[in-house]
Parts: C-alpha cells; sequence; structure tokens
C-alpha cells in the first residue's frame, strides 16, 4: 500500500553530485588527507594563512574523536593519523571548527587550563581522602573504591593532559570579539529589545522577568523597563493603560543583575520609562543602586555628557539611559492634559474588560486603532499614556514648579545614575531640529512610521545626527500582537538602538539576529566609517545615491543535512523524503536587495544543489545575507523549514558550514548547509567613505578581498 501512494518523481539530484569527494581528491592521497594536505587545502580553499601544521594536527585529532563514538577516553593516539573522506566530511559540516564567522578563540585556553587545574587539584584531593578513609580500616571493599578512585584520578590526567598541552587556536562557540571596542558608543549598532520585559502580545501579556533574563543570554544589551507606581506605594513594571499583569522592579533588576553577562561582557542599558512622582523616582534609584551594586556605572557628573564613553570602557558595567526628572514631570502633566481634553481616559470594569480582550483577535481592527492612538509616544509631547495610579495632576503641578536646579537638589541621586540622558521633544521643534548636533550628546526616540518619514526628507541629518548622538527606534502603537519592523533602514542611517520584540517572530528579528552574530556575538556591532564620519569632500552618507557595485559576492549552495535525524522519517511527507529548496535573500541599501533560489531537489534527505550564484553589491558593508530552506509542495505553499541570517562582510571565504534556525530563531540541532563563498573586489571602486553618486565605473578588474569594517585594525580574522 505504501509503495503504491509513495510519489513517484524523477530526482533532481544524488549522491554522486557529492563535490567534497572531488575536493578530497585534490588535497590527499591513495584515500587518505594527511595534515599537510589538509594545510594546504585551508590555505589554498579557506584563506587561512596563520594555521601552522602543528595546529592542524591537533585540528584533526580533535574532530576524529568528536566523531568517533567507539574511542576510548584514555586513548591519546588513533591508529591513523590521516583523514579518511568521511573526516574531512566531518570538518567541513562542523559548525565548531568550519564556521562562516570567525570564532577562533585563543583567549579561552588560559581560562580552560585554570579550571582544569583546579578540577585537577580537587580530584587528587578527593582520591586521597577516600583511600585514607578505606586504608585506614575505617570502612570495606578497599579495591573496588580504590579502582573506582583511580578511574576517576586517570580521567582527571587524560583531560588535564589534553587541555594542558593544546597551545594552538582553540574552536568554540563562544566568538572573538575582533572589532575596536575602544571608541564612542554611538559608534555601534547595539542589540536592542523592546519592552522587555512581556511574554506575548502588548495588551494582555504578563509582565515577567523571565523575557529579561532570555534576552540578556541571547546576546541583548539594551533592555527596556517601563516604570509605573503600584497601589502599595512601590513601583512595578507594566505596560500602561493595558490589560498586562505588571511583575515588580525589584525582579527584574534581580534578574538584569544575574544575566547581565552572560553572554557578553560588553555593557548592558536598561532605559527607563518613568512615569513616577520625585518620592518613587527615588525608591527606583535606591533599589538600582542596591541591586546593581558595584556593576552598576555613576557618570563623573550628573550635567550632560560632551561625549559618550566607549563600550571598552564600560565593561561588565550597567549604564541607565532615561530623561532626566524634572522632564517626566512635564511628560506626565502635558499627558494629562490631552488625554483629558480628548475624552479618553475612561473607567472600565477589569473583568469586563478583559473578557472583551479575551475574546477579540490580537489584531482586531478597532482595538488596534484606538491602541495606536493612546499608544506612549516619545515624539509627540502630550501623547503619553499614564497609568491609573500614576501621580495626579495637582501632584504633577506641585513637583514641577521651580526650576531644573531645584528638582535636581530635589533628587540628586536619580539624575546622578543617568549615563545616556534621553530628550524629549519640545511642543513646536520639529523632528529635523531634534536632530541637529550640539556640543553636548543625547539620545533620541522616533517610532518606526516617524523613522521613515525623516529618512525619506533628509537622510544626511538623520546619519549625521547618529555620528556622535543615539538615536533609538522603537515599534509601532498599533503593533499590539509584538510584531517587528524591518530594522535595515534604521541601521542604514546609522540608527544605534533599533528596538524590536523578542518574542515576536519573523524575518525582521531573524535579521536582527543574524546581523549581532558579527563581531562574535558580543551584542555590539562597529558601524563603518563612511557611517562615522564626512567624506573628505565633506559629503555626508545617504544610502540612496551608490551606483557602481563595489563588490561581487558568490554563493553557492552544496547541500544539506540532518533532516532527518532532527524531526524524523514521516515530519515532512508521509509516504516520501522532502523536497528541498533553498532560498537565498540580500537585504541592505535599496540597490543590494537581491533574491535566488536553487531547484528543488526530490525526494531525498540529504540533497546536493552544487548551483552558483553572483551579487552584485553597492554597500557590502550593510547587507545581510538570510538563508531559508523549504520544502517544495506542487498543490499547496510551500513549507518553511529552517533559516539563517548573516552580515555579509563578516563571512569568511571557502567551503563554510552554516547552521539552521526554527521560526523562534532557535538552533535545530544537527540541521547544516555546506557552502562556497567568495568576495571579489571591483578593484577599480573607491573606499566606501570616498564615493559619491557621480563615480563612474573605467576599466574593471576582479581580486578575491575581505571587505573592511570601520577602521583597517576591525578585519575579522580568519
Amino acid at each position: 500500500m505504501c509503495t503504491m501512494l509513495r510519489r513517484r518523481k524523477p530526482l533532481k539530484g544524488d549522491m554522486g553530485q557529492d563535490l567534497s569527494v572531488e575536493i578530497f581528491g585534490r588535497f590527499s592521497k591513495d584515500g587518505k588527507m594527511g595534515a599537510d594536505g589538509l594545510l594546504k587545502f585551508l590555505q589554498t580553499e579557506q584563506g587561512d594563512s596563520t594555521s601552522t601544521l602543528e595546529d592542524v594536527k591537533r585540528l584533526m585529532e580533535r574532530i576524529r574523536k568528536e566523531n568517533s563514538a567507539h574511542l576510548s577516553i584514555f586513548s591519546k593516539v588513533l591508529s591513523s593519523s590521516d583523514f579518511s573522506h568521511s573526516d574531512f566530511v566531518n570538518y567541513l559540516l562542523s559548525p565548531k571548527h568550519n564556521s562562516c564567522l570567525p570564532t577562533e578563540v585563543r583567549l579561552l585556553v588560559p581560562l580552560l587550563r585554570t579550571c582544569v587545574l583546579a578540577s585537577f587539584l580537587y580530584t587528587c584531593v578527593w582520591f586521597g581522602l577516600v583511600n585514607l578513609f578505606f586504608f585506614c580500616g575505617l570502612g570495606g571493599a578497599v579495591d573496588g573504591v580504590s579502582f573506582f578512585g583511580m578511574i576517576v584520578f586517570s580521567y582527571a590526567c587524560c583531560i588535564c593532559g589534553e587541555i594542558w598541552s593544546f597551545d594552538g587556536p582553540l574552536h568554540c562557540w563562544a566568538g572573538q570579539v575582533y572589532h575596536d571596542m575602544t571608541q564612542p558608543l554611538p559608534h555601534y549598532w547595539i542589540f536592542t529589545g523592546h519592552n522587555s520585559y512581556l511574554t506575548g502580545n502588548q495588551l494582555s501579556s504578563d509582565s515577567s522577568d523571565e523575557p529579561i533574563r532570555a534576552a540578556l543570554q541571547r546576546g541583548v544589551r539594551v533592555v527596556e523597563l517601563d516604570l509605573w507606581p503600584d497601589d502599595k506605594g512601590g513601583v512595578k513594571v507594566t505596560h500602561g493603560n493595558t490589560l498586562t499583569n505588571p511583575v515588580s522592579l525589584e525582579k527584574c533588576l534581580i534578574a538584569i543583575k544575574e544575566k547581565a553577562f552572560s553572554s557578553s561582557e560588553y555593557p548592558v542599558c536598561v532605559t527607563l520609562e518613568d512615569h513616577l512622582t520625585s518620592d518613587l523616582q527615588a525608591k527606583a534609584a535606591e533599589m538600582l543602586t542596591r541591586i546593581l551594586g558595584e556593576s552598576l556605572f555613576y557618570p563623573k557628573t550628573s550635567d550632560p555628557l560632551t561625549e559618550f564613553p566607549s563600550p571598552e570602557s564600560l565593561k561588565k558595567r550597567i549604564i541607565v539611559s532615561t530623561k532626566p526628572p524634572k522632564e517626566y514631570l512635564e511628560a506626565s502633566a502635558a499627558a494629562k492634559t490631552a488625554l483629558k481634553d480628548k475624552g479618553l481616559v475612561k473607567e472600565l470594569e477589569k473583568e469586563d474588560a478583559e473578557q472583551k480582550i479575551s475574546k477579540a483577535p490580537v489584531k482586531h481592527e478597532g482595538l488596534s486603532d484606538k491602541v495606536a492612538t493612546l499608544q506612549v509616544s516619545e515624539d509627540v509631547p502630550g501623547a503619553a499614556m499614564s497609568d491609573p495610579t500614576s501621580p495626579s495632576p495637582k501632584q504633577v503641578a506641585a513637583e514641577d514648579s521651580g526650576s531644573d536646579d531645584d528638582d535636581s537638589k530635589k533628587n540628586p541621586h536619580y539624575a546622578r545614575l543617568i549615563t545616556i540622558r534621553q530628550v524629549k521633544p519640545v511642543k513646536g521643534t520639529s523632528t529635523k531640529d531634534r536632530l541637529k548636533v550640539e556640543e553636548t550628546v543625547k539620545r533620541i526616540s522616533l517610532a518606526e512610521s516617524k523613522l521613515k518619514d525623516v529618512c525619506e526628507e533628509f537622510p544626511e541629518e538623520v546619519v549625521k545626527f547618529t555620528q556622535r548622538n543615539i538615536l533609538r527606534v522603537y515599534p509601532a502603537g498599533s503593533r499590539v500582537d509584538s510584531s517587528n519592523y524591518n530594522p535595515i533602514m534604521a541601521w542604514n542611517h546609522g540608527a544605534q538602538m533599533v528596538a524590536q520584540n523578542m518574542q515576536g517572530l519573523g524575518k525582521e528579528l531573524w535579521q536582527a539576529h543574524g546581523k549581532f552574530r558579527g563581531n562574535g556575538g558580543c551584542g555590539y556591532i562597529l558601524k563603518p566609517k563612511f557611517l562615522l564620519e564626512n567624506s573628505p569632500t565633506g559629503e555626508v552618507f545617504n544610502p540612496l545615491k551608490f551606483k557602481q557595485p563595489e563588490i561581487k559576492f558568490k554563493v553557492k549552495a552544496m547541500m544539506t543535512l540532518g533532516w532527518d535525524k532532527a524531526f524524523g522519517k514521516r515530519h515532512f511527507d508521509l509516504f516520501s523524503p522532502p523536497d528541498f529548496f533553498t532560498r537565498v535573500l540580500v537585504s541592505g541599501v535599496p540597490a543590494d536587495v537581491q533574491k535566488w533560489k536553487t531547484s528543488v531537489v526530490d525526494d531525498t534527505w540529504v540533497p546536493h544543489w552544487n548551483e552558483e550564484h553572483v551579487f552584485k553589491l553597492k554597500v557590502p558593508e550593510l547587507a545581510l545575507l538570510r538563508l531559508e530552506v523549504r520544502d517544495h509542495d506542487e498543490e499547496s505553499q510551500d513549507e518553511f523549514e529552517g533559516q539563517t541570517c548573516l552580515p555579509i562582510h563578516e563571512i569568511r571565504d571557502g567551503y563554510r558550514c552554516v547552521q539552521l534556525y526554527d521560526k523562534k530563531g532557535m538552533e535545530i540541532p544537527g540541521v547544516k548547509m555546506l557552502f562556497h563563498f567568495q568576495k571579489i573586489r571591483v578593484e577599480d571602486a573607491a573606499p566606501l567613505s570616498e564615493r559619491n553618486e557621480d563615480v563612474t565605473t573605467t576599466e574593471k578588474q576582479e581580486n578575491i578581498v575581505q571587505p573592511t569594517v570601520g577602521q583597517e585594525d576591525a578585519v575579522p580574522p580568519q
């Protein structure tokens, strides 16, 4: 019956198309690849000019051990020191040893040696005490226990010897930070979250510390907290004027303290949307100081800074970004007046409201419109919502009286915590005026729709502002389902904090994951030089003006595997293997947006495409490569199966392994792809910092290069 129901299709691919056999043959002899052959492969095909023969020998031994289940842990030397074809394929398809992004970490070797030495000494002490106990006649079965102790002791000696003798490059999941981290904060794109405490949609989900922990472990460096008064005289974190359940500020701060540096040692920025009275601001300042302790960074002065500090100078520190206290009171008073005038504040029974929300779809048109109207806005004075337990207009008016100096004296501790000062919009001031560069530095926030408008009207002003100041972009209020906007435009114009809902799904968030896989996944990416300073002629970078390609980016999709083990034989089709194809998409400046897809390989778990496409890119430093594997279905829509996204300027040339992820951005264990990448520069193309729309192409020559990032010393290691 199963045979009758099985689809009969001609195969478009077969195992004979495995190019690894041909590659292996070029660098092997009599079916074996020695260390010299692998070294030659690394030098000629992978662009590796640093590895030595001894490094390669150690690499070969580690790969054989990792892929040999029958290998004894006490064995130090295998029967053969050469690579078989199977060993070579294991190397090619190893995300640890052959990643498309730099992952080499030499600094971890001393740390590992220290940890192993401590474990070794601990084992020795334990072993000695156990044997002393039994040899003194205080226990029985001396031989059995001594034998067990000897096993533990021998194992410790073996592992210690393995690590201690290893002095070559250590390849591991922890990435090496290879960008210059000593420049001011505005020179970096920063991995930024939005409403970091929400577990789901923006209207009725729970507030919790768990999303904060998860985001920090993923590498997010900017966490947003909305602070409101609770009914007990304390401070809560919640999305104001919605049915989201609150969480205590203390719980959120504990989560930040515990997980801030779990994935990166570079600074975490806590942005506070503050709706508190002066007294509650003092309570918040006390909690920040007490819980974060020595991790909390204090600026040298509470006055506005003339230059932001660098990530390097802020290692292991937590910084605060918010409006100065006086400005919060003014914004709150304006919000109260605006809401009262428009008749938008109504007393609703919570139970009835909850029932209405629970029955309404998240994207209900009327509800979305209302939320869009009421959504907290950081652009228009008076448009911000307020919580029912927030200060009354009389309280606000009373506390608002007096000068800025009086307010600073009233609550100096709170103002003293602010490193990145947010400047609120002043009534009657245009966005273009807000983007003017001044002597002091600041942060402003724009909604995604406002950013689109200003980038279309005066893109150079946005880029110029972000050279010294920080621009945060946040999702529109209508995104009540916690969806995300496309972050590419904001990044193209230099915006540092492009806030994303980490609980959202889709290609927008995949692009954020992919961009911040660069620079070792530390959460900070150095912007290219043309975004940091003007050209020698004084021109400011404009993403729309460049017409000439700088590089040709060759992408060859070779194969994918691991699907049957990860999902099972019946996951895709009940009676046959899947019909895989790959979509390859490039995003960046508008002129670089392109896509291509491979052919469909029918009925196979390990398809081999070996198909190549050339992308001509004008601004590769801003380009992202997005890869999607889909299962073709002739009778319905093709099904998404896996994806990844990578910064093109950091992809290493050569045959590279690509790890795939699911819709949520979680790694699919064992599911990998093999690609060949090559970047070819057009020789007569001027550096990006010097090019403009009038540059013409003359005689073109091609030469293999790696595009630079920011500064000359920021080139990723091979």
